[in-house]
C-alpha cells in the first residue's frame, strides 16, 4: 500500500481522515446544523474554526486536530469513535484503519471500542496481546471477567442499579440524621 506523502503533509487525508470528513457532514446535516452555526459554537467552545475551514474538512482538503475532533463529537452529539470508523457498514465489509490495512468494519470496531487487538497481519504481529486490555481502560474500567458481548449491556444495567440503591441508602441515612437532629426518637 503506498501512500502519496506529499499530499497527506499538505492537508491531504487518509482512510480514517476520509471517514471523519464524511461522519462529521453526515451528523451535521442530521442535526440540521449549516456549517455557518457548527463553526460559531465551535468558536464559543473555544475551538475556532471558520466555516469554509469545515466544508474543506468535509471534503477532505484539511485534516481535524485531536482536540477538533473531540470538540466536534460533543457539539454533535457524538463519539470520537463514532467519527473515526463508517458508522452505517455491514460488520462484514472491509474497511481501511490507518496504520494497519483492510479489515472487517466489526473487527476495526471492535478495537477502537477497546473490546479487542486488531487482527494479526502477519506471521511477526501478535494480535492476542494478553495485555490489551490493561493498556486501553483505565484500571476501573477493566471488567474483572469479560462477559459475551451481548451481555455486556446486562452488565451496564446491574451498575446503574447498584449505583441507584447506594444513592437511596445514602439519601435514607441523611434523612434518619436530620430527623435525629430535629429531636426524633433514639434508639
Amino acid at each position: 500500500m503506498t501512500e502519496n506523502r506529499n499530499s497527506r503533509t499538505h492537508g491531504g487525508v487518509g482512510p480514517n481522515g476520509s471517514y471523519v470528513a464524511r461522519n462529521i457532514r453526515a451528523l451535521r446535516t442530521k442535526r440540521g446544523k449549516t456549517t455557518e452555526a457548527l463553526a460559531n459554537e465551535l468558536t464559543d467552545r473555544g475551538v475556532p474554526l471558520q466555516a469554509s475551514a469545515i466544508t474543506r474538512i468535509e471534503k477532505g482538503q484539511r485534516r481535524v486536530t485531536v482536540d477538533e475532533l473531540v470538540a466536534f463529537a460533543v457539539l454533535l452529539d457524538a463519539t470520537p469513535n463514532a467519527l473515526l470508523l463508517p458508522v452505517e457498514v455491514d460488520r462484514e465489509l472491509p474497511i481501511a484503519v490507518t496504520g494497519h490495512g483492510e479489515l472487517a468494519a466489526a473487527d476495526a470496531w471492535d478495537w477502537l471500542d477497546g473490546d479487542s487487538p486488531l487482527p494479526s497481519r502477519g506471521p511477526s504481529e501478535d494480535g492476542d496481546s494478553e495485555d490489551f486490555e490493561d493498556t486501553v481502560r483505565p484500571w476501573w474500567k477493566r471488567a474483572p471477567v469479560r462477559l459475551p458481548r451481548g451481555l455486556r449491556g446486562f452488565e451496564k444495567g446491574v451498575d446503574q442499579k447498584r449505583r441507584m440503591a447506594d444513592r437511596a441508602r445514602a439519601h435514607q441515612e441523611s434523612t434518619d440524621l436530620r430527623h435525629e437532629d430535629q429531636g426524633g426518637e433514639d434508639t
